[in-house]
């Protein structure tokens, strides 16, 4: 057999190299994301974003908020590749971070704990965000070859 730049699983299936490469690029954006992702939840030092809220904990809460969102359910759409692909699932998972804090405001009074501490997470978004959008770009650079001008 000539090597032909196909790998071979068995007789019918036939992987090419360079959708070997984007895959694994694929899933090492997916871990950075799920990085940037815990590196922010791990600053819930209360996990009061950590799951859903329920009425029980929040009387009136699905009264109020529409559209919930919490670390848990974000964590899952990471995993099931919900959020997309590249600089999309970036933005994608910065709304949904943003809409968690969207509703702790709309639901909590100004100056309670809970709004005090959202308050003192959300103040770390912007470095980790920008951080991890770099990391996203920086990526996307190694991968292109520079042409020599002659």
């Amino acid at each position: 057999m000539v090597y032909s730049g196909k790998i071979y699983f068995d007789q019918n299936e036939k992987v090419s190299i360079p959708y070997r490469c984007k895959y694994f690029l694929y899933f090492a954006l997916i871990l950075k994301l799920t990085l940037f992702f815990l590196i922010l939840s791990r600053h819930d030092g209360y996990k009061l974003f950590a799951d859903k809220v329920t009425d029980d904990e929040a009387p009136g809460y699905s009264d109020v908020i529409k559209n919930p969102m919490d670390f848990k359910t974000m964590l899952d759409k990471l995993e099931d590749g919900s959020y997309g692909k590249g600089s999309e699932a970036l933005s994608r998972l910065y709304e949904d971070y943003l809409l968690v804090f969207d509703n702790c405001a709309l639901y909590n009074d100004t100056g309670s704990e809970v709004s005090d501490e959202a308050s003192r997470v959300m103040k770390l978004l912007p470095e980790v965000f920008a951080m991890a959008l770099a990391s996203v770009k920086e990526k996307g650079k190694r991968g292109r070859k520079k042409k020599n001008k002659v």
